[in-house]
Order: structure tokens, then C-alpha cells, then sequence
């Protein structure tokens, strides 16, 4: 499954739950863009809680940037998460007594 359509389910998922999903799209190559590097992919609303998530697929890890804006998150008490799938954010949810 291509990293598009698990945000696509994960997206779902969420609204699914009574949430909102905000994707965070970044620019990439030669277009300048005006937003911060590293950003996750995904803010989303859910339950009471907010989070900051970064979908990967397959065996890609996160870029230093994105290590490094996950980082500031949780210093400063956000939560900043990576998932792979829609299972990942339901176990999220799942501990954030969101879901289940």
C-alpha cells in the first residue's frame, strides 16, 4: 500500500471517529514553499486530543527534519507520532482511549 492511500484510510478513519484530519502537503524539488521543514503530514483532531502525524510506508524512515520537528513537538508537550497504517493510528487511538 503507497503512503498516499494510508493517509487516505487514515483520513477516513479519523472522521470515521467524529475527527478532523488536516493534510499538511509539502512542496518538494524546485518550488519554494512557505512552510516549516520537517512538518508532519497530518494534524488531526480526535477525541479531545490533538497530534502531529508522520505516515511512512514500507521501511522509509523519517528525514532528520522530520526527527528533528517531532523532536521540538514532544518538548514542547505535543505528541508526534510515525504510523505506517491505518492499524498504526487505530493502536494511537487505541491508547489515547479513543478508540475501543
Amino acid at each position: 500500500m503507497s503512503e498516499r492511500d494510508v493517509v487516505a484510510g487514515q483520513k477516513l478513519f479519523v472522521e470515521k471517529c467524529g475527527g478532523k484530519a488536516y493534510l499538511l502537503n509539502q512542496s518538494r524539488g524546485k518550488t519554494h514553499s512557505f512552510t516549516t521543514p520537517g512538518v508532519a503530514d497530518m494534524l488531526v483532531f480526535v477525541g479531545g486530543h490533538c497530534f502531529w502525524n508522520e505516515v511512512k510506508d514500507g521501511d522509509n524512515k523519517p528525514e532528520p527534519e522530520q526527527l528533528a520537528f517531532g523532536a521540538q513537538v514532544t518538548k514542547t508537550g505535543g505528541l508526534y507520532v510515525v504510523t505506517r497504517s491505518v492499524d498504526d493510528l487505530m493502536d494511537v487511538c487505541e491508547e489515547l482511549g479513543i478508540w475501543r
